[in-house]
């Protein structure tokens, strides 16, 4: 059953809630019998996402929680309280998904949106108390735009995915704001433009908007901006409280602290310090830079992939400059080819070269850094999981 799902990505990416809404009616509208916070952002809402499921987990409720792109197996997608489904549940969800996607060969649906539907059908069939699902792309057109959830959260607004959603912040932020059609909305964004647009988005769909300007000292994870992150998450509890559901303080501190969220400003090793971060846009990378600059180390060596698309040259602008060597890589999925990269990066670094396959980039960056040097391996997920697979770190 992998192999038909895995399949299905021959038909590509498309936006447009018309294949996904005939699935899920044919597999008995399961997304309409679920509690839903859903999650939308140019960075941050997988991270809101992994520390909402913690919080939630640990109050005991059963949590549904469904993400996007995953590292190393596709079930890290689809998870209940904390767990990957298993491979049996898994297997068995898609063969009955894989039924009904028959009926639909002249319109099939794509491998996210075939994904998203058995998340919704997996999480009502286990009968989960929170269905935490995370945005793919956008909000409007998104596959998992096709519910009205009790929490719509809307964590930054920045320029990525230009050439889908739009060149501006401004229809950036219409497009996000779309899911925030429950009854409260919640955002950390506070750009003027933006917070415009998701202010017209919930008057119109009546739903109470609460603005977080603040940062929460208690975030379990690194970097400054993860700080807005969970003060995003901390006012989703508060508003879960308000309605009624039982969130202790305890709950609440254990869940953060047992949050996990691999290849996003992780630590995988202390000597030399070396970080993987999936951060895949300019404002992405600009939090990284932020956080790398917090840090002391003798020497930066940088090893950086970026995928095709992505605005390359602003990335490497933001953190090229504090390296001492880069190396340009490559992964397996959808790369910006090195050669590219490696123009751009010499125009901030002396030491640039390509190491086109990961696994040897990341030996030959560990041979030559001193202990008192950072590692950064950066640019993309998909070159992030190759890197924690050459650590040994798959699971």
């Amino acid at each position: 059953m992998y192999k038909w799902l895995l399949g299905l990505e021959k038909f590509g990416s498309k936006l447009g809630l018309k294949r996904i809404k005939k699935l899920l009616k044919l597999l008995g509208n399961p997304e309409k019998g679920l509690r839903v916070v859903h999650i939308a952002g140019t960075n941050g809402k997988g991270s809101v996402a992994a520390m909402l499921s913690s919080i939630l987990t640990e109050a005991g409720y059963k949590t549904g929680l469904f993400t996007s792109p995953h590292l190393h197996d596709i079930r890290e997608r689809i998870r209940i309280n904390e767990k990957n489904i298993s491979k049996k549940k898994f297997n068995r969800l898609l063969r009955e998904v894989k039924k009904q996607h028959n009926k639909m060969k002249t319109a099939p649906p794509t491998f996210f949106e075939t994904l998203t539907a058995s998340a919704f059908r997996f999480f009502k069939d286990e009968k989960v108390d929170f269905a935490i699902i995370e945005v793919g792309l956008g909000g409007m057109l998104d596959a998992t735009n096709v519910t009205k959830p009790l929490i719509g959260i809307v964590t930054t607004v920045d320029l990525d995915h230009t050439h889908i959603l739009g060149k501006t912040i401004k229809k950036i932020a219409k497009d996000k704001s779309q899911i925030l059609k429950g009854l409260i909305s919640i955002t950390g964004e506070t750009k003027k433009q933006a917070l415009q647009e998701i202010r017209k988005t919930c008057k119109r769909n009546n739903s109470k908007l609460t603005v977080v300007r603040r940062k929460s000292d208690k975030s379990p994870l690194l970097g400054d901006h993860q700080k807005k992150n969970t003060a995003v998450v901390l006012e989703t509890i508060n508003q879960l409280k308000k309605l009624g559901f039982k969130i202790t303080k305890k709950n609440t501190d254990n869940g953060l602290k047992k949050t996990k969220w691999p290849g996003r400003s992780e630590i995988i090793r202390k000597k030399p310090l070396t970080i993987l971060d999936g951060a895949h846009n300019p404002a992405g990378v600009r939090s990284l830079k932020n956080l790398l600059k917090t840090l002391r180390y003798k020497n930066l060596d940088l090893v950086i992939g970026i995928k095709h698309k992505k605005d390359y040259k602003s990335m490497v602008k933001e953190i090229a400059p504090l390296a001492s060597k880069i190396i340009i890589t490559q992964s397996h999925i959808n790369p910006l080819k090195a050669g590219i990269i490696y123009k751009e990066a010499k125009k901030y670094c002396k030491e640039v070269r390509i190491i086109k396959n990961i696994k040897k980039a990341v030996k030959e960056v560990n041979k030559e850094s001193d202990k008192d040097d950072l590692i950064c391996i950066c640019g993309s997920l998909f070159v992030v999981a190759e890197a924690r697979d050459a650590y040994g770190k798959n699971r």
